[in-house]
């Protein structure tokens, strides 16, 4: 019915993406191995597909609860860390400003020609609290 990834970064794969030097194409499998005994710093969602007759519905909502929370039950979880995202709709950009993603480059800066955005995260209450106020349930 839909999907969400939310992938391991590298500090330099975080840093050429943030600079605009790094297309999405070239965030590869494998440069995550390394985060399997380690936990990352940088995490890139890579995107949230929805089947379009879901459209709408609660269905956004159930499906990021629960990719959020098995994400989060992760042992590699530590924080603080930063959440990556490039925005390929005004829908998903939309959603990104919701959850308090803030606009690191432009489109027109990024090899993809799509903006990215980033969400800083200080500790896990204050992200789930974040989560909770926009009504997702975690449980």
């Amino acid at each position: 019915m839909g999907a969400i990834g939310i992938w391991p970064l590298s500090d330099r794969n975080a840093r050429l993406l943030k600079s605009a030097q790094l297309k999405e194409s070239q965030l590869i499998g494998r440069t995550m191995r390394r985060y399997l005994e380690q936990p990352p710093r940088f995490w890139y969602v890579s995107g949230l597909v929805l089947r379009p007759q879901l459209s709408g519905s609660r269905a956004i909502r159930v499906l990021l609860s629960q990719g959020i929370a098995s994400w989060l039950k992760s042992p590699n979880i530590t924080f603080p860390c930063e959440l990556l995202a490039l925005a390929y709709s005004s829908a998903g950009e939309a959603l990104l400003e919701r959850f308090n993603f803030f606009r690191v480059q432009n489109a027109a800066a990024m090899p993809d020609h799509v903006p990215l955005f980033c969400l800083e995260l200080d500790n896990r209450d204050r992200f789930l609290s974040l989560l909770e106020e926009r009504g997702l349930d975690l449980r």
